[in-house]
């Protein structure tokens, strides 16, 4: 049976040329064995980080508190506006203009 590979060696991310964090992310993001699914969990696992955040509950920040909340709370504003703008695009709801309705 052919199953999927999971995860990479170090050998084969050389030879996708990454080099810094902006590459791996977008690596995660474009070459999933999960597909488009993978994008979903790559932003959700942000968004969700972001939030617990914000909320206090990381024991384990790399730096003082207040640096890692402010950085947190702009993520999180970021993805936030971000997906409510989405939310909120083509609902197909449409309003009666006012000034023509009667």
């Amino acid at each position: 049976m052919m199953g999927w590979v999971f995860g990479d060696d170090a050998e084969s991310l050389m030879a996708r040329n990454l080099q810094c964090n902006e590459d791996l992310v977008r690596d995660l993001l474009n070459f999933s064995p999960f597909g488009a699914m993978g994008q979903v969990f790559v932003m959700e696992a942000i968004r969700h980080y972001a939030d617990s955040v914000v909320a206090g509950q990381d024991v384990n920040a790399p730096m003082p508190g207040t640096v890692w909340e402010q950085i947190a709370a702009d993520v999180k504003a970021r993805c936030d506006a971000f997906y409510s703008r989405h939310q909120t695009q083509d609902t197909g709801d449409v309003q009666p203009d006012a000034a023509t309705s009667h």
